[in-house]
């Protein structure tokens, strides 16, 4: 692999970076021009984790996206909630839902997890347990069965056979 100086100093990854001023890159995000960009990367290296690092690191130090300070692996589904809609309503209804948790869902606090092929940080379940739910409502039995405290109808931790996503069910039994 081509060390990163001299990655920089390609015309090819110069002309990658123009690109992406553009704002049919960082704007609208136009699939087929986002696309093209990412093949660019791609060419650029040896394998798909040091494109899309450096794709990344070229897009955090962007003059488009000065606001950003880390970059982060999600997944389709998860909701990312910028600081300015981060209202204390907000944050005491996510404290309620993640507890302790919560610090492992939080950009910058040290606890997140690591993917294990960039090393940048992620934010997805744990695998192999169910999401949290909100302990003001509900009373854990054991990791794969809830009771909800007012309605006092039980709830399962399922696998959905498609993803491996695991997600709560509520039954039609109650406990008296």
């Amino acid at each position: 692999m081509a060390s990163s100086d001299e990655i920089q100093n390609n015309p090819e990854y110069k002309r990658l970076r123009k690109l992406m001023d553009d704002p049919r890159y960082w704007k609208k995000q136009d699939p087929a021009y986002v696309e093209m960009i990412r093949e660019g990367f791609r060419k650029l290296y040896d394998t798909p984790a040091e494109a899309g690092s450096a794709a990344n690191e070229a897009g955090v130090s962007g003059q488009h996206h000065a606001q950003d300070d880390e970059v982060a692996h999600v997944s389709t589904g998860e909701v990312v909630i910028p600081l300015s809609a981060q209202t204390p309503g907000i944050m005491k209804l996510l404290y309620q839902t993640l507890g302790k948790d919560m610090i492992k869902y939080t950009v910058g606090s040290g606890a997140e997890q690591r993917n294990p092929t960039s090393g940048l940080a992620a934010f997805a379940d744990e695998i192999g347990k169910c999401p949290a739910l909100p302990r003001m409502s509900f009373r854990m039995i054991n990791e794969t069965t809830a009771m909800h405290k007012r309605s006092r109808r039980i709830w399962l931790c399922k696998t959905d056979q498609a993803t491996g996503r695991k997600y709560w069910e509520e039954q039609n039994n109650r406990v008296n």
